[in-house]
């Protein structure tokens, strides 16, 4: 039996156009999926503590490849691992101005800003304690570290503070933080590690003068002292710079912002200088 050869094929210019695409789609995905598995076997052998003998590997190139694949996974371990640790253990408190420097609507965004950054954490038996303070002339802590037990419940608490009015006494606020901060962690958590302790201070307006004020200074040393770490949040154009620099332990714990109406954006924002030292 005689075969007949197979005649080349012939393609016009279009089908031609449409092969090399596919070509090219497959090419790509093939190295793609390649450079995922050489990711992937790195890292593998980076968490089984399996030890590569760079003396087999041959030439500088391959050598500094394995040696940036290292840094780049240990980089987004180590990320990964201070942002859960970020949010984990601690005692934040919420310091919220409610005096005349405020209007209502602006008021009812600190609220929700509160919300939002206490979504973040897992307030918990077990794990972390939130708390909130409203301040005019006087503070009042309307939640103590040990009132609520869940997220959901102490959000809806926020949402139901009434608003004050009132002078603007930031000395008065602090001296309060300090008392919060005191309060003893519960028996679910008494054996844990020590909690980290966070104090987010809003501020929307000027301190205001009275005979028995505090110098900012004063106030804020005993929670400095207790290892508490303030984040103030300077809203408006009456804020005074160097009240917020003499609450925060230094710069790079204040954050400005002209209003709250992007309530998402400025809580994003704010969690990354809450997590930025911890």
């Amino acid at each position: 039996m005689k075969f007949m050869p197979l005649k080349p094929m012939k393609f016009t210019p279009i089908e031609k156009h449409k092969v090399r695409r596919v070509a090219t789609r497959k090419t790509l995905a093939l190295r793609s999926e390649t450079d995922s598995l050489k990711v992937y076997s790195t890292e593998c052998m980076l968490r089984n503590n399996i030890k590569v003998n760079l003396m087999k590997v041959k030439g500088g190139e391959s050598l500094f490849i394995y040696h940036f694949l290292f840094l780049v996974i240990a980089s987004f371990q180590g990320a990964a691992g201070s942002q859960k640790s970020c949010f984990r253990n601690v005692d934040i408190g919420f310091v919220m101005d409610s005096s005349d420097s405020t209007s209502s609507q602006e008021y009812q965004h600190q609220k929700e800003l509160v919300q939002r950054l206490s979504a973040y954490y897992d307030i918990s038996r077990e794990n972390t304690r939130a708390g909130v303070i409203v301040y005019s002339d006087k503070a009042f802590t309307t939640a103590g570290l040990n009132s609520y037990k869940d997220s959901s419940v102490f959000q809806r608490a926020v949402g139901a503070l009434p608003r004050l009015n009132g002078g603007n006494r930031k000395d008065n606020a602090l001296i309060t933080a300090r008392r919060l901060f005191k309060t003893r962690r519960p028996q679910s958590l008494a054996g844990s590690a020590k909690a980290s302790q966070v104090l987010v201070f809003i501020t929307e307006g000027a301190q205001s003068s009275a005979a028995n004020m505090l110098p900012l200074e004063r106030a804020v040393h005993p929670l400095r002292k207790h290892g508490v770490r303030i984040v103030v949040v300077g809203v408006g154009r009456q804020v005074v710079y160097r009240e917020l620099r003499s609450i925060a332990q230094d710069a790079g714990n204040i954050y400005l912002a002209s209003s709250l109406d992007d309530v998402d954006k400025v809580a994003r924002d704010l969690i990354k200088v809450i997590c930025k030292v911890r």
